[in-house]
């Protein structure tokens, strides 16, 4: 998967695409990312310490995060990218230099967005295990992954597939819905779901137009249907 992010992603990419975005105030993909983060921000508080892992190149924790926040990822292109334009408010590790640094550290909040469904179900319990541990007492964990259940995002995913130099038909190899997320949960470690809810939906389409409209088309059609059309689904654990 490190040869993936760093080969099949030019550096930086999915924050590039973002600030773009935010400057042109259009763009999917923007929109994606920003009603993402502004759901995860919710989590945010200015006192704790708080671990983005699988950070990518800091998108999240660089435009979002008022707190502790350190960012961690495999791809060390993204992680140079993150040190590179975020470091003056934030501390960005490969996983080797993490593992070296923060041993012993424990955390408040440890988000971790968009990366089991490129784990197998076995990659996946171990991580979760992993992060379970780097918890403290009463911390949280926040996971957010695709709807495989929903069909829009599954013919939204297979148009990318096509048409998109960056598509994803060999790397989600872990098709999750709330069904499995919960069966997956139970044998790791935190053993239950304090919640588990769907969001995003086709609202965001109107994003080619500004980002306010597809975020206003989004949160009436979220409101209308109860999120039961959601394109991702996030999910929140607590460590006992």
């Amino acid at each position: 998967m490190t040869n993936f992010w760093d080969s099949e992603f030019p550096t930086g990419y999915y924050d590039k695409v973002f600030q773009q975005g935010l400057l042109e105030d259009k763009g999917i993909q923007t929109n994606w990312h920003n009603l993402t983060f502004k759901k995860i921000k919710s989590y945010l508080f200015k006192s704790i310490d708080h671990l983005d892992y699988a950070c990518g190149p800091g998108t999240f924790i660089g435009n979002f995060s008022e707190a502790n926040s350190v960012g961690v990822d495999l791809a060390k292109k993204q992680i140079n990218y993150a040190k590179e334009k975020y470091s003056n408010k934030f501390k960005f590790y490969d996983l080797i230099e993490f593992e070296s640094k923060y041993e012993t550290e424990k955390f408040d909040l440890i988000t971790v967005l968009g990366l089991f469904e490129f784990l197998s179900y076995e990659d996946m319990i171990e991580t979760l295990n992993f992060l379970y541990d780097k918890l403290k007492p009463k911390g949280r964990l926040i996971l957010t992954t695709p709807n495989f259940n929903n069909l829009q995002f599954r013919i939204l995913l297979l148009i990318l597939n096509i048409f998109s130099n960056t598509g994803y038909r060999d790397q989600h190899i872990n098709k999750l819905n709330k069904k499995k997320i919960r069966k997956i949960i139970k044998k790791t470690k935190f053993q239950e779901i304090n919640k588990i809810y769907k969001f995003l939906n086709f609202g965001i389409a109107f994003s080619v137009f500004s980002i306010r409209s597809g975020e206003v088309f989004n949160n009436f059609i979220e409101r209308l249907f109860s999120n039961n059309y959601g394109y991702l689904i996030l999910c929140v654990l607590e460590k006992k």
